[in-house]
């Protein structure tokens, strides 16, 4: 069985307001009967989170064949398309949103990697480098 304060916290994020207060002064009153308050709770789970090893999230490689693939797609039809729409659509491939969010630089690498492959597939670039078109 869950402990009371375990059952508390989460109901501090309901969306009424009626509840998030009951919940609080449910989780204050728990705290005080068991001779403690909010402050030593705070520090508890400080030292806790202190005492975990920092674990690097582990991100997956980019696939650029899946990048090549989305691309393909993307301009089967089209005679002109602008980078920020490839891109736009090479984001939606989870590996390299995870990389954008992770702000790890073959995230950035992407993009460099688009343009050379639309100019593979005969895509001229602009002199400003924002479409391209064959």
């Amino acid at each position: 069985m869950k402990d009371r304060i375990a059952l508390l916290i989460p109901m501090l994020t309901s969306s009424s307001d009626g509840e998030v207060l009951k919940a609080a002064r449910a989780l204050d009153k728990e705290l005080k009967d068991r001779g403690s308050d909010i402050h030593a709770l705070v520090r508890a789970w400080e030292q806790a989170l202190a005492e975990q090893p920092a674990v690097e999230p582990q991100l997956n490689p980019v696939d650029y064949g899946k990048v090549e693939s989305t691309v393909n797609l993307f301009v089967a039809d089209k005679t002109k398309v602008r980078m920020r729409d490839v891109l736009k659509e090479v984001h939606t491939i989870a590996e390299v949103r995870a990389l954008l969010d992770a702000a790890e630089p073959e995230g950035l690498v992407v993009g460099g990697y688009v343009s050379r492959y639309l100019q593979r597939l005969g895509f001229k670039r602009s002199p400003s480098g924002l479409t391209f078109s064959r």
